[in-house]
């Protein structure tokens, strides 16, 4: 088989595993921020329905474009989102441990 395949199917494996992780991520930050268990199962269906609204037009997107570039727009959509998570996480826990002032004394 040709290089380039493997190279796709290399980068498709990596992006699955980073869908998992993100979903991993935002249910962990759940348990963190204490919400409610049935959270985590909304969390699970929301994470699923936009692959079902959007693959009409994602899938005419990747149609029309090159499998390179099409992976490269859709892991950057998945770094914001990973950045957003973490930014979340890092406000949520600033505020439990408070000012580093109060920490010290």
């Amino acid at each position: 088989m040709k290089r380039i395949f493997y190279v796709v199917a290399s980068s498709q494996f990596i992006s699955s595993i980073t869908d998992n992780a993100l979903l991993i991520a935002s249910i962990a930050l759940l348990l963190h921020m204490s919400e409610p268990s049935w959270f985590s199962p909304a969390l699970k269906i929301f994470f699923v329905i936009p692959y079902v609204i959007f693959a009409p037009f994602v899938g005419a997107f990747a149609d029309s474009r090159p499998k390179g570039q099409v992976m490269l727009v859709s892991n950057i959509l998945k770094t914001g989102g990973c950045i957003l998570i973490m930014y979340q996480y890092f406000q949520l826990d600033k505020q439990a441990t408070g000012p580093i002032e109060n920490q010290i004394a």
